[in-house]
């Protein structure tokens, strides 16, 4: 017996088929809903984060392959009514009155520096005359 007679294949396992899942189950693996607000219910704050990101993912995906999508979800939060977390488009409305309030502010010392200016002025063409 030579080395060439030898045979070196290996048998390979017979194909298994696929079982098609049914569409129960399918149902049974989509995240929960919350009753109230309809939107996607995520357990944790981890879980929504993950959420928000393949959401993120998935639209600029969608986007670079020409098509347009409507998601913009930027944030999570917690739901009052289910006690889970949700994802939104809507901006954090705190944080947009405390940065409209600091613009506010702002421009109330700007009119404040500029009235001494202009009061500083007054008195030094007064002093002159």
């Amino acid at each position: 017996m030579t080395s060439t007679d030898i045979n070196l294949t290996i048998p390979l396992p017979p194909k298994v088929a696929r079982r098609r899942r049914s569409a129960e189950t399918i149902r049974k693996h989509r995240l929960p809903t919350c009753p109230t607000t309809g939107k996607i219910r995520y357990r944790d704050h981890d879980q929504a984060r993950d959420g928000l990101g393949s959401t993120t993912e998935r639209r600029l995906r969608v986007e670079s392959e020409g098509f347009t999508s409507r998601r913009r979800e930027i944030r999570t939060y917690k739901c009052s009514f289910c006690a889970g977390w949700h994802s939104t488009s809507q901006p954090d409305l705190r944080l947009v009155h405390d940065q409209s309030r600091r613009e506010e502010q702002e421009l109330i010392q700007q009119r404040r520096e500029t009235g001494a200016a202009i009061a500083a002025r007054i008195f030094a063409a007064g002093a002159r005359a």
